[in-house]
């Protein structure tokens, strides 16, 4: 067997966000059927698994002094996207032409971005920091999955070197809300981290497209 039975209910988990930007972005070309299958994957998977209860953790662990500086931290995400977009971006790539392609145009702009803003900080962080298990003290594959499945949409907009930074600091994130939401016990700091990294960058997207 590739996986122990005890565990490959995690890896199918961690496998759901690449199913769904490979149906849904490479397939089909449409950014709202990839981010839906993802959260419903997500969902479904906590269902099958009996975990829904990890919603509860949502609500817990928050630390203010702890939240303003992690937060403050999220928002420079949104910066960096910015000022980095001349320079990452790949040859021959207009922002505003590539998300068209992908449906993120016109009415469902505002859709995809209100959505995604509200659900998903809440839903990754339920999957990723808190379904999974793992070694807060050091990056562990929960990571590296993470980073990975994001760097699969930024390599068709951005060049491998920055793809490969992205991957870096993505893997790094995750393992700081995963250290956060240990210390903490529970995902209301990682989850306003989330949102606030999200906001910053759906800014700077809107105003570089």
């Amino acid at each position: 067997m590739l996986f122990k039975r005890s565990n490959s209910k995690y890896q199918i988990m961690a496998l759901c966000p690449y199913v769904a930007v490979i149906i849904g972005i490479y397939l089909l070309h449409n950014a709202m059927i990839a981010i839906a299958l993802y959260h419903l994957g997500i969902i479904a998977g906590l269902f099958c698994s009996g975990r829904m209860n990890i919603f509860k953790t949502v609500f817990t662990g928050f630390n203010w002094p702890i939240a303003l500086i992690m937060a403050t931290l999220s928002l420079s995400v949104g910066l960096a996207v910015y000022f980095l977009w001349p320079y990452a971006k790949l040859e021959g790539v207009h922002l505003a032409q590539s998300l068209g392609q992908y449906g993120v145009n016109g009415f469902w702009a505002y859709v995809f971005s209100i959505y995604s803003i509200m659900a998903n900080p809440i839903l990754e962080e339920v999957l990723w920091r808190g379904f999974f298990k793992g070694n807060p003290y050091r990056p562990v594959w929960i990571d590296a999955a993470f980073a990975g499945y994001h760097v699969f949409v930024l390599a068709m907009f951005i060049s491998l070197p920055i793809a490969i930074l992205a991957f870096v600091v993505l893997s790094l994130s995750s393992w700081i809300l995963r250290l956060v939401r240990h210390h903490l016990g529970g995902l209301a700091v990682p989850c306003l981290m989330h949102f606030a990294a999200d906001v910053a960058i759906f800014i700077a997207v809107a105003l570089r497209a």
